[in-house]
This record gives structure tokens, C-alpha cells and sequence, in this order.
């Protein structure tokens, strides 16, 4: 019986070389893992810094119109940032009622706005307006602008 295996040099050559091709896949692998990761904070981290220091909402004159089911204020942009819509969002004890205005607010600029609320049926316990901003081209919310209305004068 004259049985041949291969050399213990070229079985060490192969388990290295194995390695390190397993190494490169892995490094490649975690590498587009933690980029992917990297941007996505990345970008959180730019909508935060823009809705802190571009948006500086000032809200004026606030009432509702319960007969017409109108909310109605002048919102103030004071800073150097353009909003590009606002969300309304009426709270009542049982449900809540969600709105977009699609209406931009440009920096350093002034509007008043009127936010129909006909979907709510009981009283009213809390209102919130959140600016909504796009930045590279990605919309975001601006939770650190929200306004929050808990006491509504009548406009008539």
C-alpha cells in the first residue's frame, strides 16, 4: 500500500491562506455594517443641530373657532432655517386627530395659519404643532420645536 498525503508545509499554506480570505469577508462585511450604521447617526445628528440652531418658532395669537372647528395662529420663524410643513396634532381623552399643512414658512418670515380640527368630537386636551424640515434632500420632524397648546382662547 503506497498511500500519499499532502505535506504538512502545503496543508499550513492552505489553512492560511483559507484565513485569510475568511478575514477579508469579515472585515468587508462589518465595514458596510458600521458605515450604514455611521450614516444613519450621521444624518440624525444634522437634523438635530439644523432644528436647534435654524428653526426659532415663535407662535402668536392663538384661538379656536369651535363653531367652524378652526384653530387659527401666526407662527413666527426667527430663525435662519426654512420649515417646510407643520404638524397638528389635536389630543382628546379618547382618541387623537393628525394633520399636515403643507404651507413652508421661509426664515425670518411670518404666517398665519388655520388648521381645520372637524374630526374631533369631545373636548380638547391638548394641541401640538411640530415643524417638519428637509435637509439633503431627507424630511425630518423637529420634536424640539413642538409647540404645545393646552389653553385655547375663542377667536370670535
Amino acid at each position: 500500500m503506497n498511500k500519499k498525503g499532502i505535506s504538512p508545509l502545503i496543508a499550513t499554506v492552505l489553512l492560511v491562506a483559507m484565513v485569510a480570505v475568511l478575514s477579508v469577508l469579515v472585515i468587508t462585511f462589518y465595514k458596510e455594517l458600521v458605515g450604514e450604521q455611521t450614516d444613519e447617526i450621521g444624518d440624525d445628528v444634522s437634523l438635530s443641530n439644523y432644528c436647534l440652531q435654524g428653526v426659532d418658532l415663535s407662535f402668536e395669537d392663538i384661538c379656536a373657532n369651535v363653531s367652524n372647528s378652526l384653530l387659527d395662529m401666526k407662527i413666527k420663524n426667527l430663525g435662519s432655517g426654512e420649515v417646510e410643513t407643520f404638524v397638528f396634532q389635536v389630543m382628546e381623552s379618547s382618541n387623537s386627530y393628525v394633520s399636515q399643512v403643507n404651507a413652508s414658512l421661509g426664515e425670518f418670515s411670518s404666517k398665519r395659519y388655520s388648521f381645520n380640527f372637524s374630526g374631533v368630537s369631545g373636548d380638547v386636551d391638548k394641541i401640538s404643532v411640530i415643524p417638519l424640515v428637509v435637509i439633503d434632500g431627507l424630511p425630518g420632524e423637529c420634536p424640539v420645536k413642538e409647540l404645545e397648546i393646552t389653553s385655547l382662547s375663542d377667536c370670535s
